[in-house]
């Protein structure tokens, strides 16, 4: 008796297999919907989905299809196409994204920051991490998305914000790139200074501290009577404070522009100490990375692809298409080997 409940077991279990492989292969050839809120634990390749049926972990492709807005944070409900793919892994064909409501925005209070997405952040607030501390953003349907592929915890982004008559920060655009004021985008790639606007009145001085804001373009600074937004020309003397990280001291001479910013004339801040090294210059090397904020006036800390490198600024001879160094820029460094056994920076260039 033993022996025939084993057989018909085991011929049970054969026949749910091939029924699930089946199922499986149908699946494969054709797409399923599904509904739901996202979940904790989401990325920017792998979606997770919280259903009446479980937590459904899908694939996002460059080939996914987005509607309804790019937000995938906890809590945002979405409609999701799926199918099985060959990798055993269910990927998502097109996500559709609910909505939020909207607020009157006060357009005056605009300024941009930088940051990454906490994965606290929920479908209508987002927490930033910034070098200056952490930022709560709200946003609603009129946020502009089009310049991500979506939004989700754990990446960095920058953002465009402004004060609501709730008195709530809200989100007006997210992208990945900074946005210059004649609306050309500033990418940490590539940098440009142009004298377009015509400086009068009288010239202004203010010393502060850079906050997390500033850009290659416009200098946030945060001054005792409130924070300066300065823009840099292709005029402004940065010889002596080019170094532009989040909490750098600098002192700006600044004067009115017929394009209704303040244009920085002049900034001042700590310059590097000679080390009174002697550094190898005829056949220096190159190193491609982005800036560090641990960067200072007499070194550069430069994260590259396999760590980070700590070079010394009192060479440097040239900054070749740049004006100012702030976080994150992406730059090429031409270095050369020094008596004190540190490598020196010859040449910034972008």
């Amino acid at each position: 008796m033993k022996k025939v409940l084993s057989l018909i077991m085991v011929s049970a279990m054969v026949l749910l297999g091939v029924l699930a492989f089946d199922i499986t292969s149908a699946q494969a050839d054709s797409d399923t919907t599904i509904s739901g809120s996202v979940a904790t634990g989401s990325t920017a390749s792998i979606l997770k989905v919280d259903t009446r049926e479980g937590t459904y972990e899908i694939k996002i492709d460059s080939s996914t299809e987005f509607s309804g807005g790019k937000v995938l944070l906890p809590g945002k409900n979405v409609t999701v196409s799926l199918r099985h793919g060959d990798d055993a892994y269910l990927h998502a064909v097109s996500i559709k994204a609910g909505g939020a409501g909207g607020v009157v925005i006060d357009n005056d209070t605009a300024k941009e920051i930088s940051g990454k997405v906490k994965d606290v952040s929920s479908k209508d607030s987002l927490y930033i991490e910034t070098s200056d501390g952490e930022q709560t953003i709200k946003f609603d349907d009129n946020a502009d998305l089009s310049g991500i592929t979506y939004l989700i915890a754990g990446n960095s982004y920058v953002f465009k914000i402004a004060k609501a008559n709730d008195s709530n920060w809200y989100a007006l655009a997210i992208s990945d790139s900074y946005s210059s004021s004649n609306g050309n985008s500033v990418t940490t790639s590539s940098y440009s200074y142009t004298d377009n606007a015509t400086l009068s009145g009288e010239t202004y001085t203010c010393t502060g501290t850079v906050t997390s804001s500033t850009k290659p373009n416009i200098l946030y600074l945060n001054c005792s009577d409130g924070e300066r937004q300065l823009k840099i020309d292709a005029s402004t003397d940065t010889s002596r404070g080019y170094i532009q990280i989040p909490g750098t001291k600098l002192t700006v001479t600044y004067r009115y522009g017929s394009d209704a910013y303040w244009h920085a004339v002049s900034i001042e801040g700590p310059t590097a100490k000679s080390s009174g090294a002697s550094v190898k210059s005829d056949n220096p090397t190159t190193v491609v990375g982005t800036v560090s904020s641990k960067t200072t006036a007499d070194k550069l800390f430069l994260d590259v692809s396999n760590g980070e490198m700590e070079i010394k600024l009192d060479s440097l001879s040239n900054l070749d298409g740049l004006k100012v160094l702030t976080q994150g820029m992406k730059i090429t460094v031409k270095i050369g080997y020094g008596s004190d056994a540190y490598w020196h920076a010859l040449t910034i260039s972008n």
